[in-house]
């Protein structure tokens, strides 16, 4: 999925700088450039504190 979403945002991306836009594709790609900015930059990683389940431990 990952690659499928980098290989849109280099195509319309191209396109829209070579004359040739697709306004519903390049839409989709800036889209997908805010999630992965959002994703990478914004959303942040939170470890749990506690432990919230009994672990039960057998020999």
């Amino acid at each position: 999925m990952f690659a499928y979403a980098v290989c849109l945002m280099i195509y319309q991306f191209g396109s829209a700088l070579t004359g040739s836009l697709n306004v519903i594709g390049l839409i989709a790609a800036i889209a997908v450039l805010a999630v992965m900015v959002y994703m990478l930059f914004i959303k942040r990683y939170h470890e749990a504190t506690k432990l919230t389940k009994r672990v039960k431990v057998t020999k």
